[in-house]
């Protein structure tokens, strides 16, 4: 039920954000579209540099825990885990870092952890700079003004984690008999990754505001507006768990989001055009994964070879 739920949820979204841009598309001033390739080039990297510290960052909470972990392992792990998230219901790719924990040498329980530490870091992270940074972007509605300060407010359940992780346990336990308890979770160790997080969602803003300047290089005093939309989409789309890695969701908050500065047939085909950037350089990082990881594994088979 959950995941035709999700899917009507989605294409219900797409289809409003497609029928703005088919609806609106002779607004469209098709000759303020020009291609800047410097600025695609930024983009590029600075969407590769958001996968790589993402990965970065799983490395650093798995070897917190004092399992010894390659970067190509971790990322093997991760990458491979959230490529599940695109099936309707969005728990796939949580599911899959429990259940392929023990296949990297971390046993379900530690991956289970792990997994809500991440989740802890990312949404603290998130909800922290996109709040802000929305205090920041002048005239715009009030409205998105004081979703900042609820942002910023939210933040402070970081540092509450340990009671909130502790309830949580409590009710999960009953369900999940090799979830530990939560003391297992180290708050001090958080804290130490937590600026990673920061860069990385620094990379993902300017990743998309750099991708809407290569394209609608004539839209100017939008930078800040993308940046700050572009996090605020994710955070909303991340937290509608019964849509496909928050398919359509975040389009539409995006859109809404845009729309304060440019027209609404603009604001949603670029909501389109940023979900497919984003999905291809996620796609071009996994397949370098694979390969990196293929090359790993036959080295390590010849040096055990070797040792025998």
């Amino acid at each position: 039920m959950k995941v035709w739920l999700g899917r009507i949820i989605s294409l219900a979204a797409l289809g409003y954000v497609g029928y703005f841009i088919f609806s609106s598309v002779q607004q469209v001033v098709w000759s303020d579209i020009h291609l800047n390739w410097f600025f695609l080039f930024f983009s590029f990297i600075f969407g590769l540099g958001y996968y790589l510290i993402r990965n970065f960052a799983w490395m650093r909470l798995i070897r917190a825990r004092h399992f010894s972990i390659s970067y190509i392992g971790a990322s093997h792990f991760f990458s491979s885990s959230e490529m599940l998230r695109y099936i309707p219901g969005n728990v796939w790719g949580l599911g899959a870092r429990v259940l392929k924990g023990p296949a990297y040498g971390i046993p379900k329980e530690h991956a289970a952890l792990l997994l809500i530490e991440e989740t802890a870091l990312l949404l603290s992270s998130v909800s922290v700079l996109s709040g802000i940074l929305i205090l920041c972007v002048p005239n715009i509605d009030l409205l998105w003004k004081l979703l900042g300060v609820v942002l910023i407010i939210s933040f402070s359940l970081f540092f509450t984690l340990p009671f909130f992780v502790k309830k949580f346990m409590k009710v999960i336990s009953k369900f999940f008999s090799f979830i530990l308890s939560a003391s297992e979770i180290s708050v001090p160790s958080l804290f130490k990754v937590f600026p990673l997080y920061i860069i990385l969602w620094c990379c993902y803003g300017l990743s998309n505001a750099l991708l809407f300047q290569s394209i609608f290089s004539q839209n100017t005093g939008t930078f800040l507006l993308v940046f700050v939309f572009s996090l605020l989409a994710w955070f909303i789309g991340y937290a509608s768990l019964i849509t496909p890695s928050g398919l359509g969701v975040r389009e539409l908050i995006l859109s809404i989001g845009l729309a304060e500065r440019v027209t609404v047939s603009f604001a949603s085909l670029f909501s389109l055009l940023s979900r497919i950037w984003l999905t291809v350089l996620e796609l071009l990082f996994f397949i370098f994964v694979v390969l990196c990881y293929k090359k790993l594994m036959r080295e390590e088979a010849i040096h055990e070879r070797l040792l025998k």
